[in-house]
């Protein structure tokens, strides 16, 4: 269990957590239906109704997820919200047709089980839409509202309010079109568009929906941010930001001795050496929380990161880019022949973007003047 969430097991090589607030979500629905005049099989029915979509949603997730893992696409874990469920990807498909098919695999799963469904659903009867509630429903309900609730997901995600899956089907269309950035441009500021009609919904009637809208909002300006930055480091390698001048540390040197090559020079992070060779990385954070529990005689190996790569000087930086955003990596080491021969890290890259942004700022004024 993280800080923030329940780990509840590996699903063909994919992490699966619960948020601690779902429980919460949970504890509504029950005190929720004890206001109401408490019954055991509509209580009942109001728990498995909401566990059960959450199993759709979390299949939902897997669709992304899997569709993604057939082009190579690495999905790190998934969470389940009470909004919803996130998949963590080290890298989102850039290619119009891949983003297509991973942006429709989520909401497609909604469809396949609502069809599922469909002949039971008929054969007891299509319950009214007004029936459906989470809070006082019954029993009978039951198949319905899990047919609902799918069909509602399919077509709430689609709709192309970008990051969610309709905005990314949209992104993904536009780019056969025109490049990414422009396209991802257009497709952001239509989602914060549809985004701030949610909000304005919302704040006259659901709450739910204007908190979703402000999250929208919030990460459709991040994403084109990030798609805009991304674009500049087009064209760049390793090599280009390579820093020759780094601080090591052994694997048995002490915690004290990291305190005093910390307050000794200008540096956040520190490779860990065995003699020539790179075991790991260890950051400010870590030292000093390790004060913090005194444990200033406890080699740096014990709570150095193990979880990096080495790079050489031909990566692009653009695809570095998506991994010091995910991975959080503090420093990494550029290595050849087997010899250390530099580092980089995530302020190397934005440094880059900062100067080539103006660069090309300082271009397009010489050109208007």
């Amino acid at each position: 269990m993280t800080r923030s969430s329940l780990y509840l097991g590996k699903i063909a090589g994919i992490k699966l957590y619960v948020h601690w607030t779902f429980l919460l979500l949970i504890v509504w629905v029950v005190l929720s239906s004890y206001r109401n005049g408490f019954n055991e099989d509509s209580t009942l029915y109001s728990v498995l109704l909401v566990l059960t979509a959450f199993v759709c949603v979390t299949l939902h997730e897997f669709g992304h997820a899997l569709t993604a893992k057939h082009f190579h696409y690495i999905t790190n874990d998934i969470t389940l919200l009470p909004i919803g469920g996130i998949a963590r990807m080290d890298e989102l498909p850039d290619k119009p047709k891949q983003e297509l098919a991973v942006a429709l695999a989520g909401p497609l799963v909604n469809v396949v089980i609502a069809l599922v469904l469909l002949p039971f659903v008929l054969w007891k009867g299509l319950p009214d839409t007004n029936a459906v509630t989470i809070i006082g429903g019954n029993m009978d309900d039951y198949l319905g509202g899990i047919f609902y609730i799918n069909i509602s997901l399919a077509i709430f995600n689609l709709i192309p309010a970008f990051p969610m899956d309709g905005g990314r089907v949209f992104r993904a269309l536009l780019s056969f079109f025109m490049n990414r950035v422009k396209a991802t441009t257009v497709a952001s500021r239509t989602g914060q568009s549809i985004s701030i009609l949610f909000i304005v919904v919302g704040l006259f009637g659901n709450p739910v929906l204007a908190i979703i809208g402000v999250v929208i909002f919030l990460l459709a300006k991040a994403e084109n941010e990030l798609v805009k930055s991304v674009s500049l480091l087009e064209g760049f390698t390793v090599s280009d930001v390579l820093m020759r001048k780094y601080h090591t540390l052994n694997e048995d040197d002490s915690i004290n001795d990291a305190v005093k090559v910390l307050l000794d020079v200008q540096a956040f992070d520190f490779l860990v050496m065995r003699g020539d060779t790179v075991v790991g990385t260890l950051n400010r954070e870590a030292i000093t929380d390790a004060v913090a529990d005194r444990k200033l005689e406890t080699p740096v190996k014990e709570i150095m990161n193990r979880d990096f790569i080495v790079l050489n000087r031909a990566i692009p930086l653009d695809k570095l880019f998506n991994g010091f955003r995910r991975k959080a990596y503090g420093i990494l080491p550029v290595v050849e022949e087997n010899k250390v021969v530099g580092v980089v890290d995530m302020n190397n890259l934005l440094e880059l973007v900062m100067v080539t942004k103006g660069r090309a700022e300082y271009h397009m004024k010489q050109n208007a003047a």
